[in-house]
């Protein structure tokens, strides 16, 4: 049977941490990052946004001009889903590196098929290209992934991982490091830019132009609710991030959507500058 894909969004508000890194040490993947107060995750707005859903929500955004990482309900784990695509396209990228090579042509169709169009059967076949689980655990434990466990059956869209994980992986894909390329970071970027109409939604949302996002979802129904997934970047109108929201236990699929939506809109807000906002002071918004 082929692999499925997807988790995400909703919940009340219960316990959050704030973690600082450094700036000049991104990405940090292996790095322990001290807690700090504040980030979007308090915000008054947030705060009621998150009062009004239903669902189990966890979520991480990643400040890179100024290195903080926040998350909320730091620990919980989600499904992947589809978002693990993101995972298996980087550990194919990685291997590549390794044998001083690139990926192939039918590499590369079912990259594209696999980032930009969600498609199930062309994961798998890049994923069997891999290793299996093998090959994605090697790689997970190359850029600092502690917290997602592979499923023992080799279920891809059943891994399960943390919204501070993704960020791990945002920070290799997105960011400059020492195990992703910049050939391997652009090519996967310009397939999590070019994702088609249909699935661009979820961190996206909220973002204005001519900033620009490149991003993965995931969505999967489990039992009587929905999974609900989306990471990405986020680069311009004076802001550079990388954000994770994962939820479960949606009533629907639209419904998940929809609170990573509001998530993903209160985070954008909240990472203007300080002073380009009307309603902060300089220095009193913690980013």
């Amino acid at each position: 049977m082929r692999r499925v894909c997807a988790a995400v969004a909703s919940a009340a508000l219960i316990a959050l941490s704030v973690v600082a890194i450094p700036a000049t040490a991104r990405p940090p993947a292996s790095a322990k990052h001290a807690t700090a107060p504040g980030g979007p995750f308090v915000t008054a707005a947030m705060r009621a946004f998150l009062a009004t859903r239903s669902g189990d929500i966890t979520a991480a955004a990643y400040n890179v001009e100024t290195g903080r990482l926040f998350l909320y309900r730091p620990g919980v784990h989600g499904d992947d889903a589809s978002i693990a695509k993101v995972d298996i396209l980087a550990t194919a990228l990685y291997e590549a590196q390794e044998d001083h090579t690139t990926l192939s042509a039918t590499q590369q169709e079912l990259a594209t098929a696999a980032i930009e169009e969600s498609d199930n059967d062309a994961a798998e076949d890049l994923w069997q290209d891999d290793g299996d689980n093998a090959g994605i655990a090697a790689f997970n434990a190359k850029v600092g992934m502690t917290q997602t466990i592979l499923d023992p059956e080799g279920a891809w869209g059943l891994y399960e991982s943390t919204a501070r994980d993704q960020i791990r992986l945002l920070e290799h894909v997105a960011l400059p490091n020492r195990v992703l390329s910049y050939a391997s970071r652009s090519y996967e970027l310009g397939l999590m830019h070019d994702i088609e109409a249909a699935q661009d939604w979820g961190v996206s949302s909220g973002v204005l132009a001519p900033a620009t996002v490149a991003l993965k979802n995931g969505w999967l129904p489990v039992g009587e609710g929905w999974e609900i997934n989306s990471i990405g970047s986020v680069t311009g109108r004076y802001r550079d991030y990388l954000i994770a929201v994962l939820s479960s236990d949606d009533p629907s699929m639209g419904y998940g959507v929809q609170t990573i939506a509001g998530i993903s809109q209160l985070v954008w807000e909240y990472f203007l500058p300080s002073r380009f906002h009307p309603h902060h002071a300089a220095g009193s918004r913690g980013t």
